[in-house]
């Protein structure tokens, strides 16, 4: 699974407050993959053994698409 989470972030001093803001992105390449096996999708004698001719497989339990986050944190 390849997963690209990014935070940016700036504080900001307004008289006696601090402010911190940031953004987060959550799977910013959207990779969509899955995470894990079929149950016994690695055993050869299982139904549910079933490659792809590329090596990959077919899995469950997908990776979350693309989400982000705004934070705001006032400090006085």
């Amino acid at each position: 699974m390849n997963a690209l989470n990014l935070r940016v972030g700036r504080n900001f001093v307004l008289g006696p407050l601090r402010l911190d803001v940031a953004i987060d992105i959550f799977n910013l390449l959207n990779g969509a993959t899955d995470q894990q096996f079929f149950d016994g999708g690695n055993q050869i004698y299982s139904s549910n053994y079933a490659p792809k001719p590329n090596g990959s497989f077919f899995g469950v339990n997908r990776q979350p698409p693309r989400a982000g986050q705004l934070t705001v944190r006032v400090i006085f």
